[in-house]
Order: C-alpha cells, then structure tokens, then sequence
C-alpha cells in the first residue's frame, strides 16, 4: 500500500469541503490546517495511531468520529455546532470540562476516563461502557440511552429523564439504585453489590410493572385514535372488499350457461359467495 501524505490530501481538497474520511489510513497526526475548511461538517479519522487531534476544529463541525486511535485527550474546546462525538477504543483519561451544548450522540467506550463533566441538555445517547467511572452527573431530561456497564460506580443520580428507555448499569459497584423510571423498556444491573440486598423478585415486580405501564399507554393511544383507524379501516381495507364482492360486475364474471341462476343467486345471498 502506497503511504498516505495527509498534507498533500487536505491541500487537494476545495476549501468549501464538507466532509473529510481519513479512515485506516495509518496516521500518526492531523495538521492544524484542517482549521481552514470552514464549511467541514463531518469529520472522520477512525482506525489510526492518532496521539491527539489539532487544537482548533472547524466551527462548523457536526459529527467527529475517532475511534480506534491512541488518543490521550481530547480538544479543550470542541466546536459548539457538534452533535456526535464517538471516540471509543481509545486511552482518553478525561473529556472536555465543558461539552457543546449540541451534542446528541456521545460514544467514549472503552478508555480511561475516571469523572465526568456535567452533560450537554439535549443529550439523547451516551454509552461510556469499560471505563474507570466512580459516578455519573445529572442526567439530561432528553435522555433516552444510557450505557455505562463495566465501570466503578458506586451510586446514581436521578434516573429520571423524562424518556429514559434503555438502562444498563452492570459490573459495577452499586449498592443501592434510585427509582426506576417506567419508561424503561430495557434494563440491566447484574453484577454489582446490589445483588447481595435484592432478590430476583424485586426485580420481577419491577419489570411487570414497567411492561403493564407501557401496555396501559399502548391501549390509551389505541382508545385515543380508535375513529381514526376505524375510518381507515373501513376505507382502505373493508369497502372496497365489499364493493368489489357486491359489484354486479361480480356476478357477470362469475356466472356462466352452466349454472343456475337461481341456485346461484340463492347461494350469493345466504353466503356472500359465488357457486
């Protein structure tokens, strides 16, 4: 494989570029001039030896993925446009003290990271799988995953975001957990302390709780649109059976000089079938 010259790439590239993809491409670094692409949304540098990323990103940057290097750190200030930020498998020992409001999508499995700085607002999944993690912050009421298993927590803070649905919190160091929400539709805590003061029971009564909540609202907005899909049934799926079994048309197609007239329509009538 001919070696990749990182310069010579970034500086065949229009300033107006978009979207850079510097997948497996054996780099030890990224130039700081990859500041000059102001328009660059995405950014894609995964399966490399990257040490550490350029100071200074585009301002306009949405999505960073850098998984799979041997990255220390991250930069101290990450563009405020940035909503996904996945940089798994790496050897990062703290994040950004501040993280951009923006940010959706948070990725950091397996690195070194011991605390956490407080979460973006409208933060909806963050997995932080295989770290060092002795606690989590306030979570963000947007919130819909959170996986965190394989870390050293020894506690947890509200656990309720308004539409928490994925709850997966195993070996760790929980000795006790706060209220599970019910709009959970998957949890998991095994292989903690916990498991010593609760029994399998508990946790039962908890998921049978959680199942008939989520089967209550399924019948609320069952009941809800019922004129709705009453309508449409009948509409879309009922009267044009109907019209179309009915249609005299039906019967034209149906009838031949073999048959009984009478017979026939007797047997139509009765069963709505053809002889």
């Amino acid at each position: 494989m001919p070696k990749f010259h990182i310069e010579s790439y970034l500086n065949s590239l229009p300033i107006n570029t978009t979207k850079i993809v510097v997948e497996d491409k054996r780099l030890l670094y990224l130039p700081d001039s990859i500041i000059r692409f102001t328009k660059l949304e995405e950014l894609n540098c995964d399966d490399n030896y990257l040490i550490s990323l350029p100071a200074a990103l585009p301002k306009s940057l949405r999505y960073l993925s850098c998984n799979n290097n041997k990255l220390k750190s991250l930069p101290a200030v990450l563009p405020e446009s940035l909503e996904y930020l996945s940089c798994n498998n790496n050897e990062i020992t703290s994040l950004p003290a501040v993280l951009p409001e923006s940010l959706k999508y948070l990725y950091f499995v397996n690195n070194k990271i011991t605390s956490l700085p407080a979460l973006p607002p409208f933060l909806l999944h963050f997995y932080c799988m295989s770290n060092k993690i002795t606690s989590l912050p306030t979570l963000p009421p947007l919130l819909l995953h959170l996986y965190c298993t394989n870390n050293k927590l020894r506690s947890l803070p509200s656990l309720w975001p308004g539409n928490l649905e994925h709850l997966f919190l195993s070996h760790n160091k929980l000795t006790s957990i706060p209220n599970l929400p019910e709009t959970l539709k998957g949890f998991g805590l095994g292989f903690n302390p916990i498991w010593e003061i609760i029994n399998d029971r508990d946790l039962r009564i908890s998921a049978q709780r959680i199942k008939k909540f989520n089967s209550f609202r399924y019948l609320y907005y069952s009941l809800k649109f019922r004129r709705q899909f009453r309508n449409w049934l009948w509409e879309k799926v009922r009267k044009p059976k109907i019209d179309n079994k009915y249609n005299p048309y039906y019967l034209i197609a149906n009838l031949n000089e073999d048959i009984d007239l009478d017979r026939f329509l007797e047997h139509w009538i009765n069963n709505g079938d053809s002889c």
